[in-house]
């Protein structure tokens, strides 16, 4: 009869902890905010991907733009250009009522 190794030598290792509730960011710079400043505004928070706008390079023109997070140094150039960045709010959770003795 073969002998068969144990499960735990048969099962892949795994190396460190993964976090499930790890939130990863696509990364803009603000040097690539300018091929897109023809419009104005710019909304990235409608994509079911998360975004953080960095501040790599440089931008001239104003432009409005929505982001799930930024760098203060991204909101920094933008605001010297004359544009706005746009973090949406954090969900509030609801307080529970007041029970009425």
């Amino acid at each position: 009869m073969k002998e068969v190794s144990p499960l735990s030598r048969r099962l892949p290792k795994l190396h460190g902890f993964r976090n499930p509730n790890r939130v990863d960011y696509i990364a803009i710079n603000v040097g690539d905010l300018e091929k897109l400043a023809e419009k104005g505004e710019i909304d990235l928070t409608k994509s079911l991907k998360k975004y953080k706008l960095l501040g790599e390079g440089e931008i001239a023109s104003a432009v409005t733009i929505t982001v799930h997070k930024a760098s203060a140094s991204a909101i920094a150039k933008v605001e010297k250009a004359g544009g706005k960045v746009n973090l949406p709010k954090a969900k509030i959770a609801e307080e529970k009522p007041e029970s009425k003795d």
